[in-house]
């Protein structure tokens, strides 16, 4: 239903200035939607209540594993805050001693949190199979169809090329689209999910591959998300195949719609025509279109005139410019002489 619903632009104009005294009507004008756009699957409220809890049940202890990892390295940058006060205050070359060397700790995230915790512990199995953010689940989709493409190397020697590294395949994306500003943050994912799957139909008949499922979760879950990932904000997750605890959400598999692209379907299988979808834009026109056309038909004489003077008025600006360029330097001597 809230693809059909409508939506409102009260722009204004930039050329209603000069149509303000021309009385005008509110008038609807039928524009064709695009054809190439995937639309977000359509999900009950009762369900993705259900996906949220069964999601944040899945990362239980991932918050704690998150929480202390990034105190650790809060402490680290303090300590070495400390030292580098100090070895200015001492005169010491603080390059020694305050920066970590060349390749130390960048920001945090999956791929960066180690197998322990800062206390020893073992860090949950899951938190090695989330993507976590916007753009980390947009690099992993992105990397996924290009780890799903055919590249074919011509090489003239006959030594072996190294394999490619195949992505582990994501099984599940959970975006919280309700609670994104502005939402055009994320209109790309399901173009790339939609890109996966058709990647892994075409794909299938080599190996067993299930689509990826994207779910919306309901309005405030960006709060629930973060928290049971120990982060400040988690709009979007992805969570690959191989994640342990996924198997608590197989029963809602059928319940959640394949996100696809026809014009996507490889060669050979059933194409499924996109329906016509025609928009209304509303806009306004004259009321009497009579008295408009004759206001506008003046109004264009005007133009042309005050056009038309403009040009001529350059014209003999520099005509007379040409003129005083001319006149050569003897007669005006000869003239002075005389």
């Amino acid at each position: 239903m809230s693809d059909k619903t409508a939506r409102t632009h009260t722009h204004v104009s930039n050329r209603a200035k000069n149509r303000a005294t021309v009385e005008r009507k509110p008038v609807f004008k039928s524009v064709l939607d695009n054809p190439f756009h995937v639309r977000w699957p359509s999900i009950p409220v009762n369900l993705q209540n259900l996906c949220l809890a069964r999601l944040v049940s899945i990362l239980d202890g991932v918050s704690e594993t998150i929480e202390k990892k990034l105190s650790s390295r809060k402490k680290g940058l303090e300590e070495k805050g400390h030292e580098l006060a100090v070895s200015l205050d001492s005169g010491i070359d603080p390059g020694h001693t305050a920066f970590p060397p060349s390749g130390g700790e960048g920001p945090v995230t999956p791929s960066t949190v180690p197998i322990t915790a800062p206390d020893g512990k073992k860090c949950p199995t899951i938190l090695q199979h989330l993507s976590i953010g916007i753009n980390e689940v947009t690099r992993k989709l992105e990397a996924q169809v290009q780890a799903s493409r055919n590249f074919i190397t011509l090489s003239s020697s006959d030594t072996a090329l190294p394999p490619q590294v195949v992505p582990s395949h994501i099984a599940w994306v959970f975006i919280c689209r309700t609670d994104i500003d502005p939402p055009i943050l994320i209109d790309h994912i399901p173009h790339l999910v939609a890109a996966c799957n058709a990647a892994l139909l075409h794909a299938s008949a080599k190996r067993n591959f299930s689509p990826i499922r994207l779910v919306t979760l309901p309005k405030g879950s960006e709060l629930s998300l973060a928290t049971a990932l120990g982060l400040r904000r988690a709009a979007a997750l992805a969570v690959d195949c191989h994640a342990p605890g996924l198997a608590i959400l197989e029963d809602v598999i059928p319940s959640v719609d394949i996100v696809s692209a026809p014009w996507l379907v490889p060669h050979g299988t059933h194409r499924q025509l996109i329906p016509t979808h025609i928009k209304q834009t509303r806009t306004s026109a004259p009321k009497d279109m009579k008295a408009a056309k004759e206001h506008r038909a003046i109004a264009r004489t005007a133009a042309k005139a005050e056009a038309k003077k403009r040009r001529q008025a350059s014209a003999l600006q520099d005509k007379q410019k040409k003129v005083v360029l001319s006149t050569p330097v003897d007669i005006v001597a000869d003239a002075e002489g005389d």
